[in-house]
């Protein structure tokens, strides 16, 4: 793609401007390069190139940008030599779409109570602040089974949507329909057994779903509300005029075994049906569910059974009675439900190990395997020492074009749903050997998250996941100051967890598993539980 070139148009004065308030759409990313910055939203990456300082400039404008500027005021602030290359930048900010219209008509109490919503709307929509009002003045209808009934309308109105008419009919299936401007759009159905649950557009034949759910026994709550919330977030689609996943020719099929969702062709054609089931029939993974659930619903009944907690974007999350602090999360409702199961099976450890030596601390961990438990524990005890004393690490700044594609949409996330600027850095410490850090870091908080792993990909992943749910369900974090930076590469090894583990004893941090054996069942399942324990 070409990069625009810098002109030297003839400069306005400040009144021929206009009053036109100019703001910069949330989870905008940006990188100097050569000459110029590299801009990413979404699925939109361009560069703008003429002039070294280009990058410079626009930092200057960002303050502006994020609040709300106008072109006069730019002008204003601006040498007049600068202002041919602002306007460039605005220009092209423009031409791209990422400066937002102004937003008219929103009251103080929608903006606070739904900032969330109008962050994800500011993102994507044309025009946030109608998209938004759409919503609110769409009318929903809902008819079918109690329970994911209840469950849809829920989700609906945290959406925004303020008139949901649910009412409980026979049957299996529920039906959404959407009212927008007089007229109803009848737009998705869904359905749930124990199975399976899916999503599809409305038109599909009610027979064909009941040929292809057993509708045989009654669907768990997990898979209920991962179901409900999807069905929500289309019908949000729907209205603010986005675009959806379920559309007239596409449905949506979630495994109730492990909560996977895959995007599959609709019940159109007799010929596609068997195609589109073999998709939901997924292998379970080699430490699945199974293992979890005997323990937290067989015959030890340890805890009950996990419910949705709290919000369920921009990750899932589950969780029970004891609230955020005990919840579990992930990019899908597999991970969300197995971690929940971990947290579940990690709060019924006694508060700490016995034979603890003076001036040590502990922290429980969970593993399938030594290894597994091994990693978890570094992970636990190296996140420690970064909080407590984030001088012994070195840190490398990594700007958004290097981070892995498959995880940028959790950065943009933390910009787009929480409004921070947060900055993802790689981290080193003597101790490693094969391991990779990574951590994210907030300019007010300081020290979101951070994860280590053999692989530099996964370490990241771990530390934005974990940056995303501690704002998503509230959760307390480190705060800890950025490390100096510095480079210093992991020294390879064949065994990164157990080089590792050595290396901090010979450093003086000599970390120690300390095994525990009063859960019923869990090592007989495969679950070990204990805690990594280190000097302070």
């Amino acid at each position: 793609m070409s990069a625009p070139a810098l002109q030297a148009p003839q400069t306005p004065g400040p009144a021929a401007l206009g009053a036109e308030v100019l703001r910069l759409r949330p989870g905008v990313g940006h990188v100097p390069i050569r000459g110029g910055i590299r801009f990413q939203h979404w699925d939109t990456t361009f560069r703008i190139q003429g002039h070294p300082a280009l990058h410079a400039l626009f930092l200057h404008l960002l303050p502006g940008l994020t609040g709300g500027t106008t072109a006069a005021e730019v002008q204003a602030s601006l040498p007049g030599s600068a202002w041919p290359a602002a306007k460039l930048l605005l220009d092209e900010l423009r031409a791209r779409d990422l400066l937002l219209p102004t937003q008219t008509g929103l009251t103080p109490a929608e903006v606070g109570e739904f900032a969330g919503v109008l962050r994800f709307l500011e993102s994507l929509s044309a025009e946030p602040a109608a998209a938004f009002r759409a919503v609110r003045a769409a009318r929903v209808t809902l008819r079918g089974p109690p329970a994911l009934t209840r469950s849809v309308a829920a989700h609906l109105r945290d959406l925004a949507f303020v008139t949901v008419d649910a009412q409980t009919t026979p049957g299996p299936c529920v039906a959404l329909h959407l009212n927008q401007s007089g007229a109803q759009t009848p737009l998705l159905l869904a359905a749930v057994d124990a199975d399976q649950g899916v999503i599809a557009p409305l038109h599909t034949p009610g027979a064909t779903l009941r040929r292809h759910l057993t509708l045989d026994g009654e669907a768990g709550a997990p898979l209920t509300e991962l179901l409900a919330g999807l069905m929500a977030l289309e019908a949000f689609r729907a209205a603010a005029g986005l675009p959806g996943g379920v559309t007239g020719d596409q449905a949506l099929v979630v495994d109730a075994a492990t909560l996977r969702s895959a995007r599959v062709p609709a019940f159109l054609k007799g010929a596609t049906e068997g195609d589109w089931w073999a998709v939901a029939r997924a292998e379970l993974p080699l430490a699945g569910p199974d293992d979890l659930a005997a323990l937290l619903s067989g015959p030890f009944a340890l805890t009950d059974a996990p419910g949705a907690a709290g919000e369920q974007l921009p990750l899932f999350t589950y969780g029970t009675s004891g609230g955020a602090g005990r919840a579990g999360w992930g990019t899908d409702g597999t991970e969300a439900l197995n971690r929940a199961a971990e947290r579940r099976l990690l709060a019924l450890l006694p508060g700490a190990p016995l034979g603890l030596n003076p001036g040590e601390f502990a922290f429980p961990v969970l593993g399938y395997h030594e290894t597994d438990l091994l990693g978890r524990g570094l992970n636990a005890l190296l996140g420690a020492e970064l909080a407590r004393a984030p001088h012994a690490f070195t840190a490398q700044p990594l700007p958004p074009a290097a981070l892995p594609l498959a995880h940028l949409w959790l950065f943009k996330t933390l910009g787009m749903v929480y409004g921070l600027g947060v900055q993802v850095v790689t981290l080193n410490h003597p101790a490693l050997r094969g391991l990779h850090g990574a951590a994210v870091y907030d300019p007010v908080r300081g020290l979101l998250a951070s994860g280590f792993h053999a692989d530099p990909d996964t370490a990241i992943r771990q530390a934005l996941v974990d940056a995303v749910a501690a704002l998503q369900l509230g959760l307390p974090v480190p705060g800890a100051a950025v490390p100096p930076v510095g480079e210093l590469l992991p020294l390879p090894a064949a065994q990164p967890e157990r080089e590792t583990w050595a290396a901090l004893a010979a450093l003086g941090r000599a970390p120690r598993l300390i095994p525990d054996l009063s859960v019923p069942g869990t090592v007989q399942r495969g679950v070990l539980l204990g805690w990594v324990s280190a000097r302070g």
